[in-house]
């Protein structure tokens, strides 16, 4: 039974991984608790799921395809629960797992398609020895500390920088990854061929500059898992469990503080994508949650003193992308055999010694060392004009692809300008996310989750770990939070309430 008279307005602007998160929590601890909560969810996209989004092969809605986070893995829990409550379809991360890891002159180490967990680890300790085993209890032990951040009494946690000295955590991110695992006496093959080609595909970063704790994370692997038709679905129906008012194509512009009652004013522009002229709209919230780093909002702050100020922390620009041909990736240009199929993903870490001469043809186009993080043959697709079945590509790289690159990649000639061709590349479609992921340099102090009263931040978690079950988490958290606080703000008021009778003096 909900108490009477109270109906908090809430605002949560963002509708990613943590804005949906904090939106269906609150719904649903504010039901448990048998409380009133208005939600509104601003997102300056067309969509929801922020870094979480898909896109059409050769524009048919029956070919989605993930453009951002690709998958999650079977230990993160409020992904795996809400795929369960919410009755969502697994699909197979790939119809070929094998991979291969290439030093931009040759595959120094394989695992081929549908092998068992049992074998690869098996396959691993015969090429490096003990060393697999020695990394794995490392990540098992530092990976069980960090999910007590799902546990009581850690959860809720009001700082995110105390629980993370509290967990001990600490002595983990304040090194870089390389540092760690030299502590731990982690080298060798295994560090050059394994953990840093993870860690450049997860992150886009080197165990060199990246913090300890992520570059662990990158190598967490187990159980990995996609949603049928895009990750994506996770979120919109938190969004929709949650009953709340959602604003797309919708920027917030100003938050301030009231100056008749408690909370925040919010200016908004409603059909920021449409061409007709957006519509401005102002109304007041009693708590506000951003989800976006500040420094990227572009959002006015205005007289509004923040007791805990976000640092301004640098974002990688990833380039992804996707392409349908029907060609077979060229074992030249990785210089393996011809008679030998190249990897359905090929991930890739930069060359310890200089390159040798290539074995198996002419050198292909590239300088030595990769020119692309990875890339993946994610399935055979339909090309509905040529009627004819093709390969569906996904590159990740820090830069552009170029037709040089492709045509070395298919072993055919990609016109320089990419136009499309059914002979080549029959679909072809790039995208950039401007800031994928924080550079996660060594540091033991984040942003807090509450920046002054009343008002919320979910981005520090990513200098921690960024990923779309930890922005889940954050989302779970300031939720909770808001919710004890309001909860906490009625108790005082009852009490405050309460009839107290007239002493009579004698």
């Amino acid at each position: 039974m909900a108490h009477p008279g109270y109906n908090r307005r809430i605002a949560i602007i963002g509708a990613g991984a943590a804005g949906s998160s904090a939106a269906y929590y609150l719904r649903k601890f504010a039901n448990k608790a048998g409380l009133n909560v208005n939600i509104t969810v601003f997102e300056k996209n067309g969509y929801i799921g922020g870094r979480v989004a898909t896109v059409n092969v050769y524009d048919d809605i029956y070919q989605p395809t993930e453009l951002g986070s690709t998958l999650f893995i079977d230990a993160n829990s409020i992904l795996k629960n809400a795929t369960d409550n919410f009755n969502l379809n697994l699909d197979s991360i790939a119809y070929d797992d094998s991979f291969g890891v290439w030093n931009g002159h040759e595959i120094v180490f394989t695992q081929e398609s549908d092998t068992s967990a049992s074998w690869d680890r098996l396959k691993l300790i015969l090429k490096y020895g003990l060393v697999p085993l020695k990394f794995e209890n490392l990540k098992n032990r530092i990976l069980d500390s960090f999910l007590k951040f799902y546990e009581y009494p850690i959860f809720p946690f009001s700082s995110l920088t105390s629980t993370v000295f509290d967990l001990g955590l600490n002595s983990t991110t304040s090194l870089t990854g390389a540092e760690l695992l030299e502590k731990n006496n982690i080298k060798g093959p295994f560090l050059e061929e394994i953990i840093k080609p993870s860690a450049r595909v997860a992150f886009g970063q080197s165990t060199d500059t990246m913090h300890g704790l992520q570059t662990l994370v990158s190598m967490a692997v187990e159980g990995a898992m996609s949603i049928k038709g895009g990750n994506q679905k996770i979120f919109q129906e938190m969004i929709k469990s949650s009953n709340c008012s959602t604003f797309l194509n919708t920027s917030v512009k100003n938050i301030s503080p009231s100056s008749i009652k408690r909370g925040y004013n919010i200016t908004w522009l409603e059909n920021i994508e449409k061409s007709k002229l957006p519509i401005i709209n102002y109304e007041h919230f009693d708590s506000v949650v951003l989800t976006t780093p500040i420094p990227f909002s572009n959002i006015s702050l205005e007289n509004i003193t923040l007791k805990n100020v976000p640092k301004e922390i640098r974002y990688i620009p990833l380039h992804v992308t996707l392409f349908t041909s029907p060609h077979q990736l060229n074992p030249v240009f990785f210089n393996i055999p011809k008679d030998k199929p190249v990897p359905a993903t090929v991930i890739t870490t930069l060359p310890s010694i200089p390159p040798p001469a290539f074995k198996n043809g002419p050198k292909p186009p590239v300088k030595g060392a990769p020119e692309f993080i990875s890339i993946s043959k994610i399935r055979s697709t339909f090309n509905p004009s040529s009627q004819k079945s093709e390969n569906l590509y996904k590159i990740f790289s820090l830069n552009a692809v170029d037709a040089i690159l492709l045509s070395g990649l298919l072993n055919t000639t990609v016109a320089t300008n990419l136009t499309t061709s059914p002979d080549t590349i029959s679909w072809y479609y790039p995208y950039v996310w401007e800031n994928a992921y924080p550079y996660s340099h060594p540091r033991d102090q984040f942003d807090e989750p509450q920046l002054t009263h009343n008002f919320w931040y979910t981005s520090g978690i990513e200098s921690l770990v960024s990923t779309m079950e930890t922005s889940a988490l954050m989302g779970m958290n300031v939720a909770r939070l808001i919710i004890n606080d309001y909860q906490e703000t009625i108790n005082n008021q009852m009490q405050s309430f309460k009839y107290q009778p007239t002493r009579l003096v004698p």
